[in-house]
């Protein structure tokens, strides 16, 4: 007959041994691991915080640029299953995410999946899947006139090569009914937007304006994510790349001069 002295020592005991179990598989884990694990956890983090730009940092050189234009995946949370050294400088990271699919599934789904990673001057790195590679070379090829998007916008966006701070773009509305539209995520460290949500009326435009609040240390791209729902409350969304140029001397003087002035007035 069980009495809860014994129930509760026998509970203790379990414990113990999923402890002791985790603990030797922390031990039992090489510095190699750890740190790809490290690199790994850091990238998916930057991906849950909506910091598609960041997180292309912690990329191959060889795939940041097709990572940086490619549709940034909706992570809610995740979880880092195992990592794999696969030899000197390749592994795989096995992954548990819980992702926000777009129309038509429109849910937030678990996935598990394997991703390699390699090291490169003693650092390791995402690398985009050689088939993501062949995929996105195909699609290329083979893409035939599209409809014109729900939503576009009008010029491309480029900071750092005047001393100006500021850019308006034409988000415009391509649809025969009026959108509603909200900034759905950026970079708030260098960028502020100040009209982050509005109604296009069908064949209008809405002049959004970006200012540039902190000079980037390396040239590099970014993205706004726009988000539209129509009247059928169908969702689209749109990727609006931004380019961040390191300013000559002279016109980062002038950068500074005019973030300071912005900063007064807010």
């Amino acid at each position: 007959m069980s009495t809860p002295f014994f129930i509760a020592m026998r509970f203790i005991r379990v414990l113990l041994v999923v402890l002791l179990f985790e603990a030797s598989s922390t031990l039992a884990a090489t510095p190699d691991e750890l740190a790809l694990k490290a690199r790994a956890s850091r990238f998916y983090e930057l991906q849950v915080a909506g910091k598609h730009a960041e997180a292309a940092r912690l990329v191959a050189p060889e795939s940041r640029q097709i990572f940086l234009n490619g549709h940034p995946v909706a992570y809610k949370s995740y979880r880092i299953e195992r990592v794999l050294i696969r030899g000197r400088d390749a592994a795989e990271v096995e992954v548990t995410a819980e992702i926000l699919f777009p129309p038509p599934i429109l849910s937030v789904q678990p996935r598990t999946f394997s991703v390699p990673w390699k090291k490169i001057s003693g650092q390791w790195y995402f690398v985009v899947d050689p088939a993501v590679l062949d995929i996105v070379a195909r699609r290329q090829t083979e893409a035939g006139p599209k409809e014109k998007p729900v939503l576009s916008f009008k010029p491309l966006v480029t900071f750092g090569l005047d001393g100006e701070i500021q850019r308006s773009l034409r988000l415009e509305n391509n649809s025969s009914g009026a959108i509603q539209f909200r900034i759905a995520s950026f970079e708030e460290e260098c960028l502020d937007i100040k009209n982050r949500k509005g109604e296009i009326p069908a064949g209008e435009y809405f002049p959004l304006v970006l200012v540039l609040k902190k000079i980037p240390n390396e040239q590099r791209k970014t993205v706004v994510m726009v988000e539209g729902v129509d009247a059928s409350k169908r969702i689209t969304q749109l990727e609006i790349p931004i380019e961040l140029q390191v300013p000559s001397e002279p016109v980062r003087k002038e950068i500074l001069k005019a973030i300071r002035k912005y900063r007064e007035e807010q």
